[in-house]
């Protein structure tokens, strides 16, 4: 009976302050923040190489040493399967070209057996172009990149120009 005694009162703060935590995480609102265009672009390759120099300055030191695997980014729509298009390969192979000549972090030697890797998706959402680009290092840190742009019909026709692409 006395070590339920001494125990109760620890147990009731306990208790008290995780209903406060959850008070206070229920609380809180959740404001999503806007979708913030890189830049201007004139053209499509204007446009790929600026959301490829924004991404890889968002990844610059997050990689380590090594080769990083980057695979084509498919379109997000109501259709079944992945679907590459023009623009997702062209994402790609503009991201690997970046990130792979970037020299790595400094003192960290990517792990053999913890492949690198970056990849992403584009969307269409209302009117805007929306790039997802998510990467793991070695040591298993994820990182991720948002990029939303007005969409041209350039970058329309791209979107939705598919591709067969081989490996």
């Amino acid at each position: 009976m006395a070590i339920l005694s001494k125990s109760l009162p620890v147990a009731v703060i306990l208790l008290a302050l995780m209903g406060a935590f959850v008070h206070q995480a229920l609380s809180r609102e959740v404001t999503p923040k806007p979708v913030v265009a890189p830049g201007a672009y004139s053209s499509l390759s204007d446009l790929v190489g600026m959301i490829g120099g924004d991404a890889a300055g968002q990844f610059r030191g997050f990689f380590d040493a090594g080769p990083v695997r980057v695979e084509p980014f498919p379109v997000l729509s109501e259709f079944p399967g992945r679907r590459i298009s023009v623009l997702g390969a062209t994402l790609a192979d503009q991201m690997a070209a970046v990130i792979n000549t970037t020299p790595g972090s400094g003192g960290h030697k990517a792990d053999e057996g913890s492949a690198q890797f970056l990849r992403g998706v584009i969307q269409e959402l209302d009117g805007q172009l929306r790039v997802h680009i998510s990467a793991r290092n070695s040591r298993g840190q994820w990182r991720s990149y948002v990029a939303g742009v007005e969409m041209s019909e350039a970058v329309f026709r791209a979107m939705h120009t598919y591709v067969s692409y081989e490996r």
